[in-house]
């Protein structure tokens, strides 16, 4: 139950699960209250940050480009955290015979001059 100067409760003292053990909410979580009176915090898709349950996260939430509305990562694609740019980046897999992305060809191969 969310009291004094808590900002969240929900339940437990674990960290980076949404709702810190100072009842806080995390960075990149929101916070609501359920039924049972306690909160259920869910991650934010979208805002640059991979918390606890994203794979990805490239600052939309559009799929199809690597990184989905859900913030999982897509069939096709590597995705990493580009420290430059400050969020997930994710690019199509040369090689394993699916065109994803940006690939005009992949011919289940990375042999360059083969077409």
């Amino acid at each position: 139950m969310v009291a004094g100067t808590e900002q969240c409760d929900d339940g437990n003292v674990i960290n980076a699960d949404g709702c810190s053990a100072d009842c806080k909410i995390d960075t990149g979580f929101t916070c609501t209250l359920n039924t049972a009176n306690t909160d259920v915090c869910t991650d934010i898709c979208g805002d640059k940050l991979v918390v606890l349950g994203e794979q990805c996260d490239d600052g939309n939430s559009v799929s199809g480009d690597g990184c989905s509305a859900t913030c999982q990562i897509e069939s096709g694609f590597r995705c990493f955290e580009n420290t430059t740019i400050g969020y997930s980046q994710c690019n199509p897999i040369c090689g394993d015979s699916a065109i994803e992305g940006t690939e005009t060809c992949d011919d289940a191969n990375t042999l360059n001059g083969d077409g």
